[in-house]
């Protein structure tokens, strides 16, 4: 796109937005940028653009939730008293001007990212785009609609407790949510910081997953992608998780059956549906709100709502100065509560590729909020509240228009894995991934010693292109020794009765590389079955049925990286 067409779209959009501006007030914006700024954008994109540099996302527009610092923008978090001019834009917005995206504007929000309504804000209650009686969600509301109604080409919210999934839903549009960490929160006011993550809305998959991919480009994400916390890598088993019969009963009857034909329509592509006990993760997604992780609320912004009281939403301040309260010692063991949960939940990866379910029960009214603010925007949560608690990245999809509202489905995976997101939903909505992105395919690779990060022979593995999954164990029956006369500790693993635990890598090699790999390595190793803790079987590095005397045994240390340590 060039400046002419640059200057010609913005005329367009700004013109859009001023003939509704008048009927909407200040319901999708709180600001709205100014036209000297909108021109100094132009010319920086166009200029870019005239000198050859690379900008994907050059000829989008974009709006950003009023929690999210933009640079010319004030930052109001939907509470007036709080607004305050940024010196400079949040990390995120930054890397998408770096990549040619222009910001129109501030949308409105429930205040200070407090709830899944869109109807708590004093700049007004947002309505769903296409139906007007009925809720936005929230928190990302103005955002969301702002999409919906295309205002912009895709939008940012933020998601902490389903925020970037239910107002998605409610305005038939796509939501990316990705796993917390990767989108930097760098300038983004916290709801609870540790849960807190950027979204992104689009109307159709392709600008979504464009932006979407943008961000997870390795330039960006604060958690890097050898991250221990990164989940073991998901199997393409043509197989997704789906709620049981019994976990959908909150469905309202025309939700129920619009995701009954969703679940033939993923059928259709060649999944098997496997019902899974949502209970475990029910549960989780409790301790948000009902447990002491609220309290991260109060830290983020309870002092300052202890003294402005004037302009708060009641229910967003009964939240949050509620939030004081719960002692120390239960956020500590609820904390430690997710983290098993985490462990407990992760083995369905190892079956599925995803877990499929819907993003909300049913689309309330307004009147339906208003008389009651607390309970309904509870039931709104219940398939999106564990989400972040459980370490998970998704995309929300629209799966139809009823009589009742907007019905909504969410595709969710662990961390780390939101190109797997992308990949699935793509291929559910039967959209054309750029083929740059399409994985061709890659092999789970365990490694014990020199080929572990840090280590001699480690290169060989990231020449290939191969990327690092996670520290895995193996099953108690294997021995480990150190073969001499390599020039450095190199270790071969047999199969043994009296064996051991041992500690290795996984590491994901390329299809297409992995002949390569296979050729460099030398007798007496060999690449066969490991059996791992969990009872899976990847292949990795092993040797003859015996130690031999001559070689030292080192299987009681169950960590190669502990002899090399100790060898210097």
């Amino acid at each position: 796109m060039d400046r002419t067409s640059l200057e010609h779209k913005a005329r367009s959009l700004m013109s859009r937005i001023g003939a509704q501006q008048e009927s909407l007030g200040s319901e999708v914006w709180i600001s709205l940028t100014s036209q000297g700024r909108l021109e100094q954008e132009i010319a920086r994109v166009g200029d870019a653009l005239d000198s050859g540099e690379a900008m994907p996302l050059a000829g989008l527009f974009f709006a950003a939730k009023d929690n999210i610092d933009v640079a010319g923008f004030a930052t109001t978090a939907a509470h007036p008293d709080f607004s305050h001019m940024p010196e400079r834009s949040s990390a995120i917005v930054a890397a998408l001007e770096q990549a040619g995206a222009i910001a129109l504007g501030k949308t409105n929000m429930d205040q200070f990212a407090t709830g899944l309504t869109g109807s708590r804000s004093p700049y007004g209650a947002v309505h769903s785009d296409t139906f007007p009686d009925r809720v936005s969600g929230g928190s990302s509301s103005g955002s969301a609609v702002s999409v919906a109604k295309n205002f912009v080409d895709f939008s940012l919210g933020t998601d902490t407790a389903g925020s970037g999934r239910v107002p998605a839903a409610f305005n038939h549009i796509y939501g990316f949510k990705p796993t917390c960490g990767v989108t930097v929160v760098e300038g983004v006011v916290p709801a609870c910081e540790s849960f807190d993550c950027v979204s992104v809305f689009a109307k159709d998959f392709a600008t979504g997953s464009l932006v979407y991919r943008t961000l997870l480009d390795p330039k960006f994400p604060a958690r890097g992608r050898g991250d221990e916390a990164a989940m073991a890598p998901i199997h393409r088993t043509r197989r997704l998780a789906v709620p049981r019969e019994e976990d959908l009963a909150s469905l309202s009857p025309i939700f129920r059956e619009e995701f009954e034909k969703c679940l033939a329509g993923v059928q259709s592509h060649g999944y098997q549906l496997v019902p899974v006990d949502m209970t475990p993760f029910f549960e989780s997604g409790k301790l948000l709100y009902e447990g002491a992780l609220v309290a991260e609320r109060y830290l983020a912004v309870g002092e300052f709502m202890e003294h402005h009281h004037e302009h708060a939403d009641p229910s967003v301040e009964h939240i949050v100065l509620n939030a004081k309260e719960p002692p120390a010692y239960r956020y500590v063991r609820e904390k430690d509560q997710l983290a098993r949960r985490i462990k407990e939940t992760l083995p369905l990866f190892s079956e599925c590729e995803g877990l499929l379910v819907p993003t909300t029960g049913r689309h309330p009214t307004m009147s339906e909020v208003a008389a009651q603010p607390i309970a309904v925007n509870s039931e709104l949560g219940l398939f999106t509240t564990f989400v972040n608690l459980l370490d998970m990245a998704g995309i929300a999809f629209p799966v139809a228009s009823t009589a009742e509202g907007e019905c909504g489905a969410t595709l969710l995976v662990p961390a780390l894995h939101d190109a797997e997101a992308i990949r699935i939903v793509a291929e559910l909505a039967d959209e054309q991934l750029p083929e740059s992105d399409i994985e061709q395919g890659s092999v789970p690779i365990l490694v014990f010693g020199a080929h572990r990060r840090g280590q001699a022979l480690n290169s060989q593995l990231t020449q290939l292109q191969a990327q690092y999954l996670s520290t895995v164990s193996t099953a108690p029956h294997y021995v480990m020794g150190v073969m001499p006369g390599t020039g450095y500790p190199r270790v071969r693993l047999v199969e043994g009765e009296a064996g051991e635990s041992i500690t290795g890598e996984l590491w994901n090699v390329p299809v297409n590389a992995f002949a390569r790999f296979a050729q460099m390595v030398r007798q007496p190793l060999s690449i066969g079955p490991v059996e791992l803790s969990d009872g899976r079987y990847v292949l990795g590095f092993l040797c003859g049925s015996v130690i031999p005397v001559e070689e030292m045994n080192i299987s009681k240390l169950e960590d190669w990286l502990s002899y090399a340590e100790a060898a210097g």
